[in-house]
């Protein structure tokens, strides 16, 4: 399963049209407009867009990104995860002035981010705020289309650079850039261009991370953390453990009890069945985790006929299981391995079939088919001849189906 971002733009402007900056808004999969009750969510929403999905230079065209920030988001340092030459941080309308806020505020521009107040007019409240901010994006059309010349100038007299927000007609714009505003955006300009990307499920990013840290012999402990963060993962982990097929004496409910009970190989399996189950919506996800399974069992039982050490047999495991990657999540594997930070051998081996674990991957994946001059070179080049290949065969079928089973 995907996992799709939204996110729009709209163009900020000078006077003479040249775009300054853009600012990032939420929006979800249901709709062109922001839909949201929460603030912090949405903020965070768009943080993760930037940081996580989406390039900021590309949805910014390098110009600089104005980001609305609660207080509490403020406070709890989202901010400083980007760049501060990059971004303009805006403090939402209704945001009241706290000590606390005005600490984090202050600290912020020592560290050189720019800040803006959203949503401003005549009769607003948040004249207190003014002292904590560069820039003030009036609210054109909460004015009624029109901007007091006069409080304008009181407004840059205090140093304040004026954004005209929500313009919509050419009167409009002349009005305001008459009355010293330097900054525009509204409708008359642009509308807002929504912008989507596909990535993979969170789910998915902690089951491979988990399979990473296992091929790695992290501690157990390691294991669950890059679990923990997610109950609907962890609820279908325990369901899974739960069926399986081993002498049990009570329920398990809890990640550890699971990751000792399973042991170290079942719980490779399991985590490799729940990746694949991730993308239950792809038409070949069955077939897929069969033939993953069988191929990591397979990478394992040859390892060990090379005399590699339980690590490089674990390692050789998951790169069987992994290999398959690109067709159930749809994406290159070079970004996905990329992604991963896997140890530089397993990297050589799932996107170049370089090195010990690159020439058993081969041979595995030429053992899918029939007997020919390239499986019998691959076999070669590994040092397995082919009536050993068979017994091999066997008992990594025996191998899954007994780890499987349990």
């Amino acid at each position: 399963m995907e996992f799709v971002a939204y996110i729009a733009r709209q163009p900020i402007l000078d006077a003479r049209g040249v775009v300054r900056g853009y600012e990032l808004l939420y929006r979800d999969a249901h709709a062109d407009r922001a839909r949201f009750q929460c603030g912090d969510r949405a903020t965070a929403s768009v943080l993760a867009s930037m940081l996580g999905t989406m390039d900021l230079d590309t949805l910014t065209d390098g110009r600089p990104a104005y980001v609305n920030f609660t207080d509490r988001m403020l406070a709890g340092g989202f901010s400083t995860m980007l760049p501060p030459d990059q971004v303009v941080l805006e403090l939402l309308e209704g945001t009241e002035l706290t000590r606390d806020l005005a600490k984090s505020c202050r600290e912020l521009h020592r560290l050189g981010y720019r800040l803006a107040l959203d949503d401003y007019t005549v009769d607003s409240p948040n004249e207190p705020l003014l002292a904590l901010v560069n820039i003030v994006k009036i609210d054109l059309q909460a004015m009624g289309g029109k901007l007091p010349a006069s409080w304008a100038a009181s407004l840059r007299e205090r140093g304040l650079t004026l954004l005209a927000e929500k313009v919509e007609t050419w009167e409009q714009f002349q009005a305001c850039r008459e009355a010293g505003c330097t900054l525009f955006q509204g409708y008359f300009f642009a509308h807002p261009e929504v912008f989507s990307t596909r990535d993979l499920h969170p789910s998915q990013i902690a089951l491979i991370d988990a399979l990473r840290l296992l091929a790695g012999e992290a501690e157990l402990a390691d294991i669950e953390a890059a679990l923990s963060h997610d109950t609907g993962l962890i609820y279908k982990f325990l369901r899974y453990a739960n069926a399986a097929a081993f002498a049990r004496v009570r329920e398990i409910d809890t990640l550890h009890d699971a990751f000792v009970l399973l042991g170290r190989n079942r719980l490779k399996v399991w985590l490799i069945l729940l990746l694949y189950a991730t993308a239950d919506d792809h038409p070949a996800s069955h077939a897929l985790l069969d033939t993953a399974r069988q191929r990591s069992a397979l990478m394992g039982v040859c390892a060990r006929e090379l005399g590699l050490d339980r690590k490089e047999c674990s390692e050789a495991q998951v790169v069987g299981s992994f290999s398959l990657l690109e067709a159930l999540l749809q994406r290159p594997i070079a970004e996905l391995v990329d992604r991963l930070a896997l140890p530089a051998r397993m990297a050589a081996a799932l996107l170049d079939r370089e090195g010990v674990f690159g020439r058993l991957l081969r041979l595995v994946e030429r053992l899918e088919g029939p007997w020919c001059p390239e499986l019998a070179a691959a076999a070669a080049d590994v040092g397995i001849g082919r009536q050993r290949l068979g017994a091999l065969q066997l008992e990594a079928m025996s191998e899954a189906a007994t780890v499987f089973r349990g």
